[in-house]
């Protein structure tokens, strides 16, 4: 199987500033794949090389099979993007916002009459075509943007940060919809987002710190790759302990709860880190590790 998104050594410059630096990424049908980062890291200028917006200094990417620096025309027919910033025509009414973009895309007539109640239903906005944008919610103003994006039927959907700003609610219904069309439609998703509970269900992760992938992976390889436990043992001791126990052979480092350790099985060294401790130890909880331990090792600053 062909992937559906590649890049091979994609670098992007703004004056002598590096923003993309040699980025190589696979995406095949029916993926998701989460690109992480902290702010400024690439993810967003990664999305519009790939989109056609930009163009790489260096490097080749492949849409849907068309080069993005010599078929752009062919790329944009085979993508759906969501953008960051909010881009519907608010003096138009739900349906409007979605016809103009069938038009545009060169649909008409029944096919796309037909495409509109499609892409409304499964969105479903199916009983607000008439709603005018201004009046929306933000979530629902956003699945109307998902909804739009996928009226040409694309092979790739671009997700640059889609649910900043929503209450919880509605991310969790756009999320909803998104694993809905990738089970039916087959669709391979870039997803850009600061909600790393998001990037949990994706098939693959990639970290960028200042334009570099710095790891990637399942986000079940990534979180192992840290040890699977965090044991954080509270102490008014917290840099003592912290050699004490890494004297012992145990990765630990002091934050500002105590300190924390890396392990397998927190629950089955907890005992054991009590007592190498070797000093007061007041409190004492196991965590399973997150996508927000990933972040920080490999995409935060510093």
């Amino acid at each position: 199987m062909d992937p559906q998104v590649r890049c091979r050594g994609l670098t992007r410059r703004y004056g002598n500033r590096t923003v993309l630096d040699d980025l190589d990424l696979e995406i095949f049908p029916g993926e998701l794949c989460a690109l992480l980062g902290a702010n400024g890291a690439g993810k967003s200028t990664a999305v519009r090389i790939l989109c056609t917006l930009s163009r790489p200094h260096t490097g080749t990417g492949t849409v849907a099979g068309h080069d993005v620096r010599q078929s752009p025309r062919a790329v944009r027919r085979h993508i759906g993007v969501v953008f960051q910033e909010p881009t519907l025509d608010q003096r138009l009414t739900v349906q409007e916002n979605i016809r103009l973009h069938g038009v545009l895309y060169g649909l008409s007539g029944r096919r796309l009459q037909t495409r509109m109640s499609e892409v409304l239903a499964l969105v479903g906005l199916e009983h607000q075509a008439s709603a005018p944008v201004d009046t929306l919610s933000g979530g629902t103003a956003r699945r109307l943007e998902i909804a739009r994006a996928l009226l040409h039927e694309p092979d790739v959907l671009f997700l640059d940060e889609p649910t900043t700003g929503l209450d919880p609610a509605a991310r969790v219904k756009i999320w909803d919809d998104v694993r809905r069309l990738r089970r039916e439609k087959g669709i391979c998703v870039l997803l850009t987002t600061h909600y790393l509970a998001e990037a949990e269900t994706a098939d693959r992760v990639v970290l960028l710190r200042e334009g570099r992938v710095t790891a990637r992976g399942t986000p079940s390889e990534l979180k192992g790759e840290l040890g699977r436990d965090v044991v954080v043992l509270c102490t008014p001791s917290p840099e003592a302990v912290a050699q004490t126990l890494s004297r012992s052979g145990w990765h630990a480092l002091p934050d500002k709860d105590g300190v924390e350790v890396s392990c397998a099985d927190g629950e089955a060294a907890l005992p054991t880190l009590i007592t190498t401790a070797g000093a007061e130890i007041t409190r004492a909880r196991v965590r399973t590790r997150s996508l927000d331990d990933v972040f920080m090792r490999y995409a935060e600053k510093g």
